[in-house]
């Protein structure tokens, strides 16, 4: 495998963040952020950063979804993750919201499997 010549250049999509200055419905419990070249989506528990970087076509993005997690006091861990997501730029922000939402589901039913009550009523209220 040969590596690129030129590192690829991660933004954030201009109608992204339009989209979710217009407000992309999400839970109550959401702060949305916009900064640089970054939107975060904070949580109680979780930090979702969404970038984008170019694909194959003019009409097409890459969404880079980075999450942190946090664990529930009094324990001290967290986790992240990384992943991406290919998007029709006129549906990305549908798309990513939907990432979130599902990922947000996961990251509840984990954190209340392993930390017990009170995630229940949250992760139903999102199913």
């Amino acid at each position: 495998m040969v590596c690129p010549s030129e590192p690829v250049r991660v933004s954030l999509d201009n109608r992204l963040a339009e989209s979710f200055r217009a407000g992309v419905e999400l839970p109550d419990d959401c702060r949305i952020e916009i900064a640089d070249d970054r939107l975060w989506v904070l949580f109680p528990e979780s930090d979702f950063v969404i970038q984008t970087r170019p694909a194959d076509g003019p009409d097409s993005v890459h969404l880079i979804f980075s999450v942190a997690v946090r664990a529930p006091e009094p324990s001290l861990e967290t986790w992240w993750d990384k992943w991406s997501v290919p998007a029709e730029r006129r549906v990305q922000a549908e798309v990513a919201r939907d990432e979130i939402l599902t990922s947000r589901k996961m990251i509840l039913r984990m954190l209340d499997e392993r930390f017990g009550a009170g995630r229940r009523s949250a992760e139903m209220r999102y199913a």
